[in-house]
This record gives structure tokens, sequence and C-alpha cells, in this order.
């Protein structure tokens, strides 16, 4: 199909800003930037839209995987963005020193960080996320714990403060390494850490 611009005859560097002018449009009508006023303005508020463009786009096809047990979240918002996801290892069980030595006591659980958002799932057949928990990022707290034995190795926990439903909730996670751990706490909760003391003898205990 020929575009305007190349039934003008307009070709290289033309045809460039011709469609750069295009998109600029197309971003103003869908609200993802302002009227634009200077050269510099316009390349800055153009940048600017595509990455909007571009998360909105992101939201869209992660909401298209989500299935919720719990209480439906919007996930599409202008003003949020991924910053981070993956799978770990959530504990459960009882807590003792025979189950300690047991694989059945971590299960895989799915985490997507936004800027603004913890959703927690566990993947389901068809390329699906299950979701069963949730809470505001900024309500998110890690803790650290020291002394781990090999089974509690590159183990922390993570505490909502107000999950999904309006309660305090706590998980014990394990990541593949110790640097994973530490990505993994540091997005979660910066600025938000502390630390558990001899957590293992207080597991067993």
């Amino acid at each position: 199909m020929t575009v305007m611009g190349e039934s003008l005859g307009l070709g290289g560097p033309f045809h460039f800003l011709y469609r750069r002018q295009q998109l600029i449009g197309h971003l103003i009508r869908r609200g993802f930037i302002p009227t634009p006023t200077g050269p510099q303005r316009v390349v800055k508020a153009c940048n600017e839209g595509v990455r909007k463009m571009s998360r909105t786009e992101q939201m869209i096809s992660i909401q298209k995987k989500m299935e919720f047990k719990i209480k439906s979240v919007p996930i599409i918002s202008h003003s949020r963005w991924l910053l981070k996801q993956g799978e770990l290892q959530q504990m459960s069980g009882p807590k003792t020193s025979r189950t300690l030595r047991t694989k059945k006591l971590f299960r895989e659980i799915y985490l997507f960080l936004f800027n603004d958002l913890l959703v927690i799932c566990r993947q389901i057949p068809g390329d699906k996320y299950q979701v069963f928990d949730s809470a505001p990022r900024g309500l998110l707290r890690v803790e650290e714990l020291e002394d781990q034995g090999q089974t509690l190795a590159n183990v922390f926990i993570l505490r909502l403060l107000e999950n999904a439903d309006d309660r305090e909730a706590t998980y014990m996670l394990k990541a593949s390494s110790q640097s994973e751990m530490k990505r993994w706490m540091t997005s979660l909760a910066p600025n938000r850490r502390t630390k558990f003391v001899s957590f293992t003898s207080r597991l067993l205990g």
C-alpha cells in the first residue's frame, strides 16, 4: 500500500519524518501524549508516547493470560508497568524437621511485580496464570533469613501487610540462587528489608 509520503515523492529522511509525524498524530488522538510544540518537545513527546503505548499493550497481553480465584484486579493502567516476573518456590505444609527434608515442602508460584502492584499466581495449562493473591507494592515487606540450613538456602519471607482479602499474609519463598533471592528482595520492597536471626532454630523449635 502506498502512503501519502511516497505518493508525494518523499524518500529517505523526508519519508522518515513523514512517518514520525503520522505516529505523533496517532499518539495524540489516542491520548498518550499532549499536543507538543517545538522540535525537541516533539521528539520527547513521541518517545514517551511510544513507551506508554508499548506498556499498555504489555498490560493487555498479561491480563488476557490471568484467571482470578480472588476478586479481579484491574491490570491495565497507563501509569503501570512491569518491573519483574518469574517463578519462585513457595514453602507449604507443616513446618517440622521431618517435612523440611522432603521436596514436597515447596510448590511453584509465579509472581508479576508491577511498579505499584504485586500479583501472585500459579501457572496452569494453556500459558495461563491463576491469580490467588495480590497486594499494593507499597504494602510489601521482605525479611532475610540468617543461619540457613541446606533446605532453607535462598529462602526469604515476603509479607503482604494487606492482601486481596484485606488481611496480612506471609509467604516463605525460595529462589534458585542467592543472587536471584537478593534481586527479588530488592525489587519487591526496596529499603524495606529486615533480618530474622536464627530463624531456622525458631522454625524447628
